[in-house]
């Protein structure tokens, strides 16, 4: 594996490293194959040692890490989708539910200007309360809205 032209000073800082002795672990870093393709690395070095404790070369391992790689952009490409596709339906929701709040607002006008009209209410408007959930159990939360529609009449 050779050095891309771009990465042509790492070479003398890992150099560098081990001369001083130090021990590289898991370095990631692209280097250029025969055919010129970039293949993602996971490097490892060791100085090596004589009798006397001078350096006198390195053991290199390096692992092909380009399918972890691919993974882990995909994971990423993945999670930012996920991300964008969340943050749209956080988006829905908040229309609806405001949409809704609304529909409640006017539903509750029509009452009243029916009432100041001498006509009886279209629109019942009650609040139920559910049974008590369990802790940890699923379900609806402690109260649920209900509203009927004008007698004979279906919302669309």
């Amino acid at each position: 594996l050779l050095f891309p032209k771009d990465l042509l000073g790492e070479e003398a800082q890992i150099i560098g490293r081990i001369q001083r002795g130090e021990v590289i672990q898991q370095y990631e870093t692209v280097r250029r194959r025969k055919d010129g393709s970039l293949v993602d690395i996971s490097l490892t070095m060791s100085p090596l040692t004589d009798s006397e404790g001078r350096i006198t070369g390195a053991s290199k391992i390096a692992r092909d890490i380009s399918v972890r790689k691919r993974a882990e952009e995909a994971l990423r490409q993945s999670h930012a989708a996920l991300q964008s596709q969340n943050e749209e339906l956080t988006r829905f929701n908040v229309a609806a539910v405001e949409r809704e709040l609304r529909m409640i607002d006017l539903k509750k006008e029509i009452n009243e200007l029916s009432g100041r009209l001498g006509q009886p209410a279209p629109y019942s408007l009650a609040f139920e309360r559910a049974e008590p959930r369990e802790k940890g159990s699923e379900g609806p939360t402690n109260s649920t809205l209900s509203s009927k529609e004008p007698r004979g009449k279906a919302e669309s």
